[in-house]
């Protein structure tokens, strides 16, 4: 049986190969909403210590509350990530994982500098990335991103990437 990440990875990339590009520029502006302060996605481990340790100790986000049964870390305003005991939260921790954190830089390089100075980071691919074209750093090229992924200590896929200008989204509408 294939991993689940690689048949994920193989399935998005054929999608984006096939799909003709679209980017949607001058769409009108949607109901207006009630404000939001924070995106939060929930991530479970089995060993919470070893997720708070990485992300707080060697990835340096900052801890915003420390509950001992979860942990929140601010990424950047307004983004911020739960790291739940999968003992104690409403869900369970799974083996294969069904969610990624994804990151939007303008400082991927630095970035990549800062993960790598990490030890014992571990670096993520799919299996088609062999195939694509890889920039100075290890950073993997696409024809919209430039990025490149890691893994927390469960198993998470963390991806920090960067538009090409030709391809940013424009969100200051």
């Amino acid at each position: 049986m294939l991993n689940r990440h690689l048949c994920a990875g193989w399935v998005v990339s054929v999608l984006l190969a096939m799909a003709p590009l679209t980017i949607i520029a001058d769409t009108p502006k949607g109901p207006d909403l009630p404000s939001v302060n924070a995106l939060i996605p929930n991530f479970y481990y089995e060993d919470l210590d070893a997720a708070r340790e990485w992300y707080v100790d060697k990835v340096g986000f900052r801890p915003l509350v420390d509950l001992g049964w979860v942990v929140i870390v601010e990424i950047g305003p307004g983004m911020q990530l739960a790291l739940v005991d999968g003992e104690r939260g409403s869900l369970e921790p799974v083996d294969e994982k069904g969610a990624l954190l994804v990151i939007e830089t303008d400082e991927l390089e630095a970035w990549y500098q800062h993960m790598s100075g990490i030890d014992g980071i571990e670096w993520f691919q799919y299996e088609h990335d062999a195939d694509r074209y890889r920039l100075k750093h290890g950073i993997m090229e696409h024809r919209e991103i430039e990025e490149f992924r890691v893994l927390d200590p469960e198993g998470y896929i963390i991806e920090f990437y960067r538009w090409k200008p030709d391809y940013r989204p424009d969100t200051r509408r």
